[in-house]
C-alpha cells in the first residue's frame, strides 16, 4: 500500500496516472479542495464532494480522470489538492467511507502558537492554553541550554496518556532544542497538563504550538500504512521497563506472541555516571536474536554524566512468535541504566 505525492487540481478534465507497482486493488481520494469533483474510474463515473475522501475498488486499473466542476479562487481556501493511497492484492483500505476531512476551516493556520510555558527548577506540572478545534497534535519547543527529564502530557479533561500512551512508560527526556511531537485528540480534550523535571540551573521555557488539520503529520502506525494522524496514538500490545542496580545492566524483552509481529513504536534508554568511570555501553533492539538497531551512548568519567536514547516513532517490525529485546549489551562500575519498551503486534 502507497501514499503518492499530493496532486494539484486543474481546470479542465485531468488524467492521474498511478504509480508504478500495481496491479492496483482499490484506491483511497482524498478530495483535499473546496471544489467538487467529477470521477471517471475503472469504467465507471461516480462523484465526489469537496473535503471528502471515497474508497473505489480499480480491478487493475492503472488511472483515474478527474474533473473539478466550479474551479476558480475561493475566498478563506489555501489548499487544491488531492491525495491518493492505493491497495495491492491482498491488501484492504480499512475504515467507513464516505467520510468528511473537516480541513477547510484551517486551512489558512496551519500551526497555531500557544502561550509558553514556564518550569521552575525540578518538578512541576504546567497546562496549556486551550488547543484550537480541530488540533491533532501538539509540538512542544525546549529553550536551548535547557535541560528535562521525565516529561509527560496528559488530557486535563479525560485523563488520558498522551506521551507516553501509558503511565507504565518512563517520560521522555528533552535535551537542549529539542521538539517532540505529540498526536492528541481536541474533540476528548482541550487541554493538556505537561510534567516534567528541570534540571537547568533556572527556570526554562517549553513553547507550545498545536498542528491543526490543515497540516498533515504522517506516522507509520500499521503493518501497511502511514495514516493522517488525528486522535490517540493506538494502545501499545506490549510494555516493559527496567532499572536495576548499578552496574547491571538494564534488559527487557516482550516474549513471542502468536498473533502477530512485535513492531517497535518507542524504545528509551538512558545511562548514568554514579561512579568516575567512562563508558560508552551499546543499546541494542533485538528480534529474538538478531539484531534490528545498535545505538551506542557515551558518558566521560565524572559523577552525573549522563546520555539520553529517545526513539518514538519507530518501525522496527519482527517476525511471527518471536521475542523482542532491548538492553544495553555491558554496564561498567557504578553506572545505572534505564530502558523501556513500547511495541504494537502487527500483521495478524
Amino acid at each position: 500500500m502507497i501514499t503518492p505525492p499530493a496532486i494539484a487540481l486543474v481546470a479542465g478534465r485531468q488524467r492521474i496516472q498511478f504509480p508504478r507497482g500495481g496491479p492496483w486493488r482499490q484506491v483511497k481520494i482524498a478530495n483535499e479542495s473546496p471544489y467538487d469533483l467529477s470521477l471517471q474510474i475503472a469504467g465507471i463515473t461516480d462523484e465526489l464532494g469537496a473535503w471528502t475522501a471515497n474508497v473505489w475498488d480499480v480491478n487493475g486499473t492503472n488511472f483515474i480522470d478527474v474533473t473539478a466542476t466550479a474551479l476558480q479562487p475561493i475566498a478563506g481556501s489555501a489548499t487544491s489538492v488531492i491525495e491518493l493511497t492505493l491497495a495491492g492484492p491482498g491488501e484492504t483500505i480499512d475504515g467507513t467511507y464516505p467520510v468528511a476531512l473537516v480541513r477547510q476551516a484551517n486551512v489558512q493556520s496551519p500551526q497555531t502558537q500557544l502561550g509558553d510555558l514556564v518550569f521552575p527548577v525540578g518538578t512541576s506540572t504546567q497546562t496549556t492554553d486551550p488547543v484550537p478545534a480541530g488540533t491533532h497534535a501538539l509540538l512542544l519547543i525546549s529553550a536551548s541550554g535547557a535541560i528535562f527529564t521525565g516529561a509527560s502530557v496528559i488530557g486535563q479533561t479525560s485523563g488520558a496518556f498522551y506521551m507516553p500512551v501509558d503511565n507504565s512508560m518512563v517520560g521522555v527526556a528533552l535535551v537542549g532544542r529539542t521538539i517532540l511531537c505529540i498526536p492528541i485528540s481536541s474533540v476528548l480534550d482541550t487541554r493538556f497538563q505537561v510534567t516534567m523535571t528541570n534540571t537547568s540551573a533556572s527556570s526554562a521555557t517549553v513553547r507550545v504550538v498545536a498542528v491543526l488539520d490543515s497540516e498533515a503529520v504522517w506516522v507509520q502506525n500499521t503493518s501497511q500504512t502511514p495514516v493522517f494522524t488525528r486522535g490517540i496514538t493506538k494502545p501499545y500490545d506490549g510494555t516493559a521497563t527496567s532499572n536495576p542496580g548499578a552496574g547491571t545492566a538494564a534488559s527487557v524483552t516482550l516474549a513471542a506472541n502468536t498473533q502477530g509481529d512485535w513492531e517497535a513504536h518507542t524504545a528509551l534508554g538512558a545511562v548514568f555516571a554514579g561512579a568516575q568511570t567512562a563508558d560508552r555501553p551499546v543499546l541494542q533492539l533485538l528480534d529474538g536474536a538478531s539484531p534490528l538497531m545498535d545505538h551506542l551512548l557515551g558518558i566521560v568519567a565524572t559523577i552525573g554524566s549522563w546520555a539520553p536514547f529517545t526513539g518514538i516513532g519507530l518501525a522496527y517490525r519482527g517476525t511471527n512468535n518471536t521475542s523482542m529485546t532491548l538492553k544495553f549489551l555491558s554496564s561498567a562500575t557504578g553506572e545505572v541504566q534505564s530502558v523501556a519498551l513500547g511495541a504494537h503486534l502487527v500483521g495478524f
